[in-house]
């Protein structure tokens, strides 16, 4: 469970960029090195939030799409959104508006309620729902990512996808 949230370069084939760079190949003594040579040629940038860090709404929020079409509370719904440059730049103001400082999960958020099961079957804290700091700083990271690519290949728009 979790929110994988990713920019990929656009055009890029990533079954086919898997094969060609071997990365199918679980148990290849380099499959590290190839994944991340897979990465690089395939994403602008990748945020990735748990479902139990109360800042997995950050993103979400920033970019004008905390809706039922594109967060699913646990996870993202594989919904993806072209953003302009303008967008992504209020975006980047907007996170740093954010004080999430000791953020918690809501009671009875859905993550929230699975972890409050496995906390229980456990008989202690598992997984804490508490963001502990904070920090917005993965968030800032990704979005000028995305706009520094933008700038960089003269890109109207870029599409951003939330699992």
């Amino acid at each position: 469970m979790g929110h994988d949230i990713e920019c990929s370069k656009p055009g890029v084939d990533h079954k086919s960029l898997m094969i060609e760079l071997g990365c199918e190949d679980l148990n290849a003594p380099d499959w590290c090195e190839r994944y991340e040579e897979y990465r690089e040629q395939a994403y602008v940038a990748q945020l990735r939030r748990s479902a139990g860090n109360p800042l997995n709404v950050v993103i979400y929020k920033a970019l004008g799409v905390m809706d039922d079409e594109t967060y699913a509370g646990c996870s993202g719904t594989d919904a993806e959104h072209d953003f302009s440059l303008s967008q992504i730049d209020t975006a980047i103001e907007l996170v740093d508006t954010f004080n999430m400082e000791g953020a918690e999960l809501p009671e009875g958020h859905e993550a929230r309620r699975v972890i409050d099961i496995l906390n229980d079957a456990f008989g202690t804290s598992v997984i804490d729902c508490s963001s502990q700091t904070g920090n917005t700083e993965p968030e800032r990271r990704f979005l000028r990512k995305v706009r520094d690519y933008m700038v960089a290949n003269n890109l109207p728009t870029i599409a951003i996808q939330f699992g």
